[in-house]
């Protein structure tokens, strides 16, 4: 077995992991309404906007070299059968493209509702 070496407190390869939470808000006309971070410390989101039917671009504050990974939960009063993936991603403008599907369709709820997301960058 390969000698590695782990740092301390994240377990991880990389010593530069940068993780981003939040929570959009999406109202039932289908447009953002807010943005939660949890965190006063937290301000690497500066926007999240509906771009077309279930799609929103998400636009962080730095420019990160690599996203490691992505996590999301659609939380919803009434049972909504959805999936939200990773469209695009474009570090260099710093937007990241997500789409809710329902069938492999991207579409609208049409009802009030949240996305949790939880993005993982690489700082080195």
């Amino acid at each position: 077995m390969a000698n590695r070496s782990f740092f301390p407190g994240a377990k991880a390869y990389s010593r530069e992991f940068i993780s981003v939470p939040f929570t959009i808000s999406i109202n039932a006309s289908n447009a953002v309404t807010s943005i939660e971070t949890g965190s006063t410390t937290n301000t690497y989101v500066v926007s999240a906007a509906r771009s077309a039917a279930g799609t929103y671009d998400i636009t962080f504050v730095d420019s990160f070299p690599k996203l490691v990974g992505a996590f999301f939960t659609v939380e919803a009063a009434t049972a909504v059968d959805r999936v939200v993936q990773i469209a695009s991603v474009n570090l260099t403008t710093k937007v990241v493209q997500i789409k809710e599907l329902a069938a492999a369709t991207a579409t609208d709820v049409g009802a009030a509702h949240k996305v949790h997301c939880w993005f993982i960058f690489s700082n080195v």
